[in-house]
C-alpha cells in the first residue's frame, strides 16, 4: 500500500502531474490538474469530501514552493498534533496588485492566541486603507478589503484555529482560498514547532 502523501511532478518549469495517495480509505487515487497549472485554488472543493479538498491544496502549495525552491527532500507535516507554543509568520514575496500578504500565528497553550493578518504595499501600508481598490472592487464584487480581510481573521478566531469553520467570502473567493491554505501551513509549522518565518515566492499570474 503506498504511503500517505501527495506527490508532485514539475518538467520545464511548469506542472506536469499530480499524484495523492490516501491510504486512510484503503487506496490510492491520481489526480491531474495541470491543467490549473500551479494554481491550487482552481481545484474544486468535492462535494462530501471538503476537509480532505482542503488538506489536499495546503499539500499542494506547500509542494509548489518547494519547486520553485529547488528542494526535493520530503516535506513531512505532523497532522493532527498539539502545536507547540511561540510566534510563526508567513509573509508572500511578490506584490500582487501592489500587494502581498502578512501573517504572524501565535499560539500559547498549545491553542491559537491571536491571528494577525494583513495585505500591505511597499510602504507597509494596509489595503483596507485603500479607499480607490475599496470601491473598484465593490463595483464589481459588492465587496472589498476593508469587509473581507477582518472577516476571514474574525471567522479564524471564532473558530478557534479551525480553518474547516472559515467560510469563503463572497465577492473574495480566492483571497478567501488563499487565506485558508497559509494559515493551514502555519498550523502545519506549528505542530512541528518551527518557528523560522515562511517566505512565500508567490506566483503572480498576469491579469
Amino acid at each position: 500500500m503506498a504511503p500517505s502523501g501527495v506527490q508532485l511532478l514539475a518538467a520545464y518549469s511548469q506542472l506536469k502531474d499530480l499524484n495523492v495517495y490516501d491510504t486512510g480509505h484503503g487506496h490510492c487515487r491520481g489526480v491531474f490538474f495541470a491543467e490549473n497549472g500551479a494554481n491550487s485554488n482552481g481545484v474544486q472543493v468535492v462535494s462530501g469530501a471538503t476537509s480532505s479538498t482542503q488538506t489536499m491544496k495546503n499539500y499542494i502549495n506547500q509542494l509548489v514552493q518547494a519547486s520553485q525552491a529547488g528542494k526535493t527532500v520530503t516535506i513531512h507535516i505532523n497532522n493532527n498534533k498539539k502545536m507547540k507554543d511561540g510566534t510563526y509568520k508567513l509573509s508572500e514575496k511578490n506584490y500582487d496588485h501592489g500587494y502581498r500578504q502578512v501573517y504572524t500565528l501565535i499560539v500559547k497553550n498549545g491553542k491559537v492566541s491571536n491571528l494577525k493578518y494583513d495585505q500591505i504595499n511597499k510602504d507597509g501600508k494596509s489595503k483596507t486603507k485603500d479607499a480607490n481598490y475599496e470601491k473598484q472592487m465593490k463595483k464589481i464584487a459588492k465587496v472589498g478589503p476593508k469587509e473581507y480581510i477582518p472577516k476571514l481573521r474574525s471567522e479564524f478566531m471564532k473558530s478557534k484555529g479551525n480553518t474547516e469553520k472559515v467560510q469563503v467570502v463572497s465577492g473574495a473567493t480566492d483571497s478567501s482560498n488563499q487565506f485558508i491554505a497559509y494559515v493551514d501551513q502555519l498550523i502545519n509549522a506549528a505542530q512541528k514547532g518551527d518557528t523560522k518565518p515562511i517566505t512565500v515566492n508567490n506566483i503572480v499570474y498576469k491579469q
